[in-house]
Formats: C-alpha cells, sequence, structure tokens
C-alpha cells in the first residue's frame, strides 16, 4: 500500500528509480532461498548414508562373530568326536589284547597237559618237529634278508652307473670351448682359490701346532701313567713270589692281572710300531695269560709248584728291568725329543723302546721256543724260499703280485708276511713259518655276497686245502653258516681222541666255493704225539653229568683247562631245546667245562 502512495505522489524519475531497484533486489532474494534450500538438500541425504553404512558394518560384524562361534562349536564337536573314536579304539585294542591274552593262557594250559601226557618218543618227534619250524622261519629271514641286501646292492650299482653318467656328460661340456670369458673366469677363480689356500694354510699352521702340543702331552701322560703301573706291578711281583697263602695270592695276582692289562693298554696309545712294539706288548699280554693261569689253579685250590714259582721269580727279575728303564725314560724326556719321534725320525724314544725290548725278550724266548713242538726241529727258510711257499700253496687263486711286507713274531712263532694280489685286484694276506715254511695265517678281503653252496659242500673244499697245506688226520668239529660264508673247525685227532689245543680254523666262502680265510697257529703250536693214559669206564662218566639233560653223544677229547691239558669225556646234550657241550674229566668224573651253543640267524658259536 506504501508503493503505491509513493508511485501516486512522485515524479517519474522517482518512479523509474523506484521499479529498477525493485527488479533488481527481487532476484537476491529467490537466489539466496534457492542456495539455501539446496544446502538443506545436500545435508539431509549425507547423515542417511552414514547410518546405513554404520548399519552393514555392524551387520558384517555380527556376521563374522557368528561364523567364529560356529566353527569353535565345529571344532568343540570333531575334538570330543575325535576322543571318542581314540577311546573306544583303546577299548577294542584293550579287548583284543585279553582276547589274545586268553587265548594263549588256554593254549598253554593244553600244552603244559599235552607235555605231560605225552611220552618219550611224541616228546623226540615234536622236539624235531619244532626244530624243523625254527628252522624254516630262520631260513624264510635269510633269504628275506639276502634278496634286500641284493635289492640294495643292484640300487647302489645303477646309482652309481647313473652317477658315471652324469660325470661323463659334465666332463663332455667342460670340456667344450669357453672361449676369453670362460679362460678369464678361470683365472679369478684360480687367484681366489689361491688366497683362500694361503688363509687356510695359515690357519692350520696353528692348528697343528696346537695339535702337535697336545700329542706330545699325551705321549707324556701316557709314558708317566706307565710308570706308575709298572711300579705298582713290581710292588706285587715281589710280594707274590714269597707269599704262601691262598687268600693273599689270590689278591697279588689279581693285582698283577689287572696292572699287566694296564700297562699294555696304556702302551697301545703310544705310536710305537716294529720291533720294540712287538716285544713289548707281548711281554705284558704273557705276563697278563701267565697270571690269569695261575689265578685260576689258586682259585680251585691247588698250590703253586716250584716250577711256576721259578717263573714268577724271572718275570719279576724282567720287570724290575723294565721298570728302572722305563724311570730313566721318563725323567729325560724332553720335547726335542717326542717332536723328533712324531716327525718319524724315530731317534731317542725309539731307541729307548727298543733297548726296552732288549731287556725283556730273550728271556721269554728261552721259554716260549720250549712249546714250538711241531716247529722246533725244522730247519730255517728265507723270506724268497717263503714267497715260493705261498706261491705253491695258493697257485689256484690266480696270483698276479707277492709283496714282501716284514718279518713279525707272533704266537710264539717267527713268521714272514706277505700281501698278494690276484688278477681280479683283490687283496690276499699270509704268513708263512720261518721254520719249516708252514702256512700258518691266509686271510682274503674279497666280499661274498651271494650263496652257491652249502656247508657239506664248503667242508670238503676246506679238508682238500687243508691237506694241500700238509695238515693231516684233522676232523672237522665244528661248521657254522654265518651268511654267506661257512666257519669250520679242524682239530687232530690220535688214537681216537680229539686234541683240542690242535686247532685249525678254516673260512670258505658260499659264494665262490673257495677258502677265504685259515688259521694254523694254534695247530703248528701245540701239535705233538701224544700217550694218552687209563680212563674210568665211560657207563660210570655218563651216569655222572646231569640228569636235567639228554646225552646226544659222545666223544674222547683232550682239552686245555688252567694251562694245562686234560683228558676228558666230551659228551653232546639238549635240555628242552637248548644245546649244550658238557666235558668231564677221563679219570676224575669232575665236571670239567659246560658250553653253551647259541644259534642265530648268522650262524652258531659256543659260549
Amino acid at each position: 500500500m506504501e508503493e503505491k502512495k509513493s508511485q501516486n505522489v512522485s515524479s517519474g524519475a522517482e518512479k523509474t528509480e523506484k521499479i529498477v531497484k525493485k527488479t533488481s533486489s527481487a532476484p537476491k532474494k529467490k537466489t539466496q532461498t534457492k542456495q539455501k534450500t539446496v544446502v538443506k538438500k545436500t545435508q539431509k541425504p549425507s547423515v542417511k548414508e552414514g547410518e546405513t553404512k554404520k548399519i552393514a558394518l555392524d551387520k558384517k560384524k555380527a556376521k563374522r562373530r557368528e561364523e567364529r562361534l560356529i566353527k569353535r562349536a565345529e571344532k568343540k564337536q570333531k575334538a570330543m568326536e575325535k576322543r571318542m573314536r581314540a577311546k573306544e579304539e583303546m577299548l577294542a585294542r584293550r579287548a583284543e589284547r585279553k582276547k589274545r591274552q586268553t587265548e594263549a593262557r588256554a593254549e598253554r594250559i593244553a600244552r603244559r597237559e599235552l607235555l605231560r601226557n605225552e611220552s618219550a618218543a611224541d616228546k623226540k618227534r615234536r622236539l624235531e618237529r619244532e626244530k624243523k619250524e625254527r628252522n624254516a622261519v630262520r631260513a624264510q629271514k635269510r633269504e628275506r634278508a639276502e634278496k634286500q641286501r641284493e635289492e640294495r646292492l643292484q640300487k647302489r650299482k645303477e646309482a652309481q652307473n647313473r652317477r658315471r653318467s652324469a660325470k661323463k656328460e659334465r666332463s663332455r661340456r667342460e670340456g667344450r670351448d669357453r672361449g676369453f670369458a670362460g679362460w678369464l673366469a678361470a683365472v679369478v677363480s684360480l687367484g681366489a682359490v689361491c688366497l683362500a689356500l694361503t688363509t687356510v694354510v695359515t690357519a692350520g699352521y696353528f692348528r697343528m701346532n696346537e695339535m702337535t702340543l697336545s700329542a706330545q702331552n699325551g705321549m707324556r701322560e701316557t709314558i708317566y701313567e706307565m710308570t706308575s703301573a709298572s711300579e705298582s706291578m713290581d710292588d706285587s711281583l715281589n710280594k707274590l713270589r714269597v707269599s704262601g697263602g691262598a687268600g693273599e695270592q689270590r689278591r697279588l695276582l689279581t693285582d698283577v692281572l689287572v696292572e699287566s692289562a694296564l700297562l699294555e693298554s696304556a702302551f697301545e696309545k703310544l705310536p710305537v710300531s716294529g720291533e720294540a712294539g712287538t716285544g713289548i706288548s707281548a711281554f705284558f699280554n704273557r705276563i697278563n695269560g701267565y697270571a690269569r693261569m695261575l689265578l685260576a689253579k689258586v682259585s680251585a685250590g691247588k698250590p703253586l709248584s716250584q716250577e711256576e714259582r721259578t717263573r714268577l721269580e724271572e718275570i719279576y727279575q724282567m720287570n724290575a728291568s723294565f721298570h728302572a728303564a722305563l724311570n730313566n725314560l721318563a725323567r729325560d724326556l724332553n720335547e726335542e725329543v717326542m717332536t723328533e719321534f712324531m716327525s718319524g725320525e724315530n731317534g731317542a724314544l725309539f731307541n729307548a723302546f727298543d733297548s726296552l725290548t732288549q731287556e725283556v725278550k730273550p728271556k721269554w724266548e728261552e721259554r716260549t721256543h720250549e712249546s714250538q713242538s711241531a716247529l722246533s726241529s725244522l730247519e730255517e727258510i728265507s723270506a724268497t724260499q717263503a714267497e715260493e711257499v705261498v706261491k705253491e700253496a695258493l697257485s689256484s687263486y690266480h696270483i698276479k703280485e707277492v709283496r714282501y711286507t716284514g718279518e713279525v713274531t707272533a704266537n710264539a712263532m717267527q713268521c714272514y708276511n706277505f700281501v698278494i694280489m690276484d688278477e681280479g685286484e683283490r687283496e690276499l694276506f699270509a704268513q708263512v713259518t720261518k721254520k719249516g715254511g708252514k702256512l700258518c695265517l691266509f686271510d682274503s678281503h674279497a666280499p661274498c655276497e651271494q650263496k652257491n653252496f652249502d656247508v657239506a659242500t664248503a667242508t670238503a673244499v676246506a679238508e682238500e686245502f687243508l691237506q694241500k697245506q700238509g695238515y693231516s688226520d684233522l676232523e672237522c668239529v665244528w661248521a657254522s653258516d654265518a651268511g654267506f660264508t661257512a666257519d669250520l673247525t679242524f682239530v687232530s685227532v690220535q688214537d681216537g681222541v680229539r686234541a683240542y689245543p690242535d686247532l685249525v680254523r678254516v673260512r670258505v666262502c658260499l659264494e665262490r666255493g673257495i677258502v677265504v680265510g685259515m688259521d694254523a697257529s694254534d695247530y703248528l703250536v701245540n701239535h705233538k704225539t701224544r700217550a694218552f693214559g687209563g680212563t674210568m669206564p665211560e657207563a660210570e662218566a655218563r651216569a655222572l653229568v646231569s640228569r636235567a639233560v639228554q646225552v646226544d653223544g659222545m666223544h674222547l677229547a683232550l682239552i686245555p683247562v688252567r694251562g694245562e691239558e686234560r683228558l676228558a669225556y666230551e659228551y653232546d646234550c639238549t635240555y628242552g631245546e637248548q644245546k649244550y657241550i658238557v666235558y668231564l674229566d677221563a679219570l676224575s668224573g669232575e665236571e670239567l667245562e659246560v658250553l653253551l651253543v647259541h644259534e642265530s640267524e648268522w650262524g652258531s658259536s659256543l659260549r
């Protein structure tokens, strides 16, 4: 209304100005309103979108939580089912075990009743049947083991062939021209290797010094240990030569036994070889063996003879000389002497041990040569003659080379050593006695990997081989199948008596059917013509055998007992399923020894 009034009272110019102002101001108001409206419209949708995202996120969390709960429940269910199955299996095993125990108990009761009522003939047939069954099982095990061994060997050969082929291929590839780049790489590698080698050699020098010092300290400690042990043995022998009571003699002989073993063990730690090492080791070993024999005699209630006391006096004198020389060696021992000895120059230390050998060896030789009944009357032969003996004895082995390696004294015999190579590059070893030129030891290192012959054939092969070497009047008393070899034991037989001191051991390869080992040292040392006295009636001796065993066979035998030979009745016995060999004195019926026959899949042995 006011506008209208102003329009009526104002001039035309004023009206025009007012109209212009109206038109210019009106749109501004409308624009502001529209902007506000737009702002409001954009704000309202953003709030709704945020709420929607939050709801969706909550739903996802709830869904994941639900999935975790479901997985946890499933896991618990599976664990519970697993425990239930394990419990059911345990109950089933327990029930099965109880069932087997019940069946086994019933079988034992039935077997006990059957054995209680069976006759002697039925028992014999049953034992034979069970023995055959056990042998069949052992044979199956051996066959399975042999088959597995053959398969392993075949796989090994195939792997070796593959490696050879790969090596040839690498050699062929590496042999091609690599050009300048390959030559340069080789030069660089060689420089790096030389640098590394210089470092290694420098470090190795210091390590070698440390090792040398450690070895010298060990040698010095060993010599001091030997000095102490020899002093203790000197005291024991000094007391033993005047002791008259059996109890004190047993204690002193036990001390000598232990001290001589300690001396031998300590001496083996020293790098001593040659005549000195052999002589001193033999000295300790003989003292140990003699003390063991005297201890067994005294423990049996027998007094020491005058000859044995004389021998103890000799041993005491020899040990006193040994102890004095060892004391001087320990006193004068220094680093220079040990370094010289370790470098291979022998020197003062070796000369000292050589002088010790000279102190102890000759007096033993006087005694040991007396026991060489089979060789003492024979002439000595040279190493060249001994080589001809080897070639003749092993002529069927296709010998390619025979090499003499020195002389040794073993088992109271002087022998020549030889290393032999056959045409197949297999190494053999042989010993020939210096007196008489007898082949006393033979050994082959070639393996036996198949079984083409049985023990009976192996026994015939061994007998033929022994006869060729001049060993006659022998009987095989023990044969054992050791897989791919047969171990055979022969003894001499005189007037129907088995002389076990005259022992020859032979090993035959069941793959090639040839002798691959022989040791006749016991036969050569002990064999002689013997005169046997009277015996008690065999029926009376058999009555003295324990009634717990069943006697299956009998032989007269000469066996070593506490250092002396005793004529005895040898009884092959069984107790249940176990085999025994029982020896009774042929004069008094005293039980001398009981041996257990131990059988395994690798053969039989005596214990």
